[in-house]
């Protein structure tokens, strides 16, 4: 064994079985010196011990409970003063407590201290250093009850959805820096955690539970391909790239001057929420929608499920087309479109029900573009057949912040009409 180890060491919290253990497994495997961190000392060693024999590298244990103040201050300094420690995999955490109404509060307290508080005091400890060297990894395990606090323990899911949380705010901090940060979600794992929660792992269906090595390969397997956030059963990963999307999309709204309408005495019903009968339409009559914004996440994310084209898909690739860069789907925009008009912009009594139309995108919607539709009536008229209803041809044209017109749809809508005072 040599002196230094140009991988780096790896130190595992909750090292001594699960998923700390395939943790210690995989990264000796890929050529990491080790540092073992959990309480059991003695499970630890028999580890290290075939760690070493294995693979021939240096696997040391630190014995130590980090719901201990000593025993944390203990992991942290190492963290602080070992130059050889270029890996933290947070591992170590304490399974679900049930209802928070029968929750023990000292069991509770522990969770907190396992799972969020020594979680951000090792990182904070190790940050300083990988910054100073420019590399690094940090390796955080969540839960995907961070996502679906529904189905979890109260205090648990909560625990998690902080350690989410905490790994997207510290990758944004820590890109500038070249430190890769990464939130593994995993789903039911086969470990001791269920065992220690008091839950049988026989009432977990099959098709459920994934066995630890297999969530460990995955979960390396997305660190390597540059994931912030790997969900490790996820099919898709437009999935996550839909939800980021969405969360992105609340980004200009969530801090204002003003409360919303809604909120307000004469806000519950609002003006351009109004619904539209034949008889409120007429020739020439405008109706403006609200405002989004549009970014790369939402156009990638929608290109990988509806229109997977280069051009919507790879800056770099989309560069070399008539485009000239990324560029929203036609489709894309034309959804955006319907939820403007739905939302605020065109509210036709009984839904905007389409009898035919011609649409076109004088260009392309881009990153950053924030879009507006003005729709203009060209003609309402009554059916004769029905007389509970008539067509109108509108004309609503989609801009974005330069007033550039990105499509134009011309749309025949049934249209009711106002139904006669009872």
């Amino acid at each position: 064994m040599s002196d230094s180890n140009h991988n780096g060491t790896a130190l595992v919290t909750g090292a001594s079985a699960g998923i700390g253990a395939v943790y210690a497994d995989r990264l000796a495997r890929r050529g990491h010196d080790l540092v073992l961190v959990a309480r059991d000392g003695r499970r630890l060693e028999q580890l290290a011990a075939r760690l070493r024999g294995e693979y021939g590298v240096k696997a040391e244990v630190l014995e130590a409970d980090l719901t201990q103040k000593p025993d944390l201050l203990r992991v942290e300094q190492r963290l602080r003063d070992d130059d050889a420690i270029t890996t933290l995999v947070n591992n170590a955490g304490v399974g679900g407590t049930g209802p928070l109404a029968s929750s023990d509060p000292d069991r509770l307290e522990t969770l907190v201290q396992l799972n969020v508080l020594a979680v951000t005091r090792l990182a904070a400890a190790i940050v300083p250093r990988l910054v100073v060297r420019k590399s690094g990894t940090i390796i955080n395990i969540a839960s995907v009850l961070a996502l679906a606090p529904e189905i979890g323990g109260t205090a648990y899911s909560g625990s998690k959805a902080y350690v989410l949380a905490f790994t997207q705010a510290l990758y944004t901090e820590m890109g500038p820096h070249g430190v890769r940060v990464q939130a593994v979600l995993p789903g039911a794992t086969r470990t001791e955690i269920w065992q220690r929660a008091g839950r049988d792992i026989a009432t977990i269906p099959a098709a459920m539970l994934m066995e630890a090595d297999e969530m460990v390969d995955a979960a390396l397997a997305g660190l390597d391909q540059g994931e912030l956030v790997t969900i490790p059963s996820l099919p898709d990963p437009a999935d996550w790239d839909v939800l980021t999307a969405a969360r992105l999309q609340l980004g200009p709204n969530l801090s204002r001057n003003h409360a919303a309408d809604r909120y307000k005495p004469d806000g519950a019903i609002l003006k351009s929420a109004t619904p539209l009968y034949l008889e409120d339409l007429a020739t020439g009559q405008r109706l403006e929608s609200g405002s989004l914004t549009l970014d790369e996440l939402q156009i990638k994310a929608f290109a990988r499920k509806f229109d997977p084209q280069s051009f919507h898909l790879d800056d770099t690739a989309a560069r070399a087309t008539l485009f000239g860069g990324l560029a929203a789907s036609g489709w894309h925009t034309a959804a955006l479109t319907m939820k403007l008009m739905v939302d605020s912009g065109l509210p036709i009594a009984g839904g905007i029900v389409g009898a035919g139309g011609e649409i076109s995108w004088p260009r392309p919607a881009r990153p950053g573009d924030t879009l507006t539709v003005s729709s203009e009536v060209l003609e309402a008229t009554p059916s004769k057949s029905r007389p509970d209803r008539g067509i109108a041809t509108i004309r609503s044209t989609t801009t974005n912040q330069n007033g550039d017109a990105v499509q134009v749809l011309t749309m025949k809508l049934v249209v009711p009409r106002r139904p006669l005072p009872a």
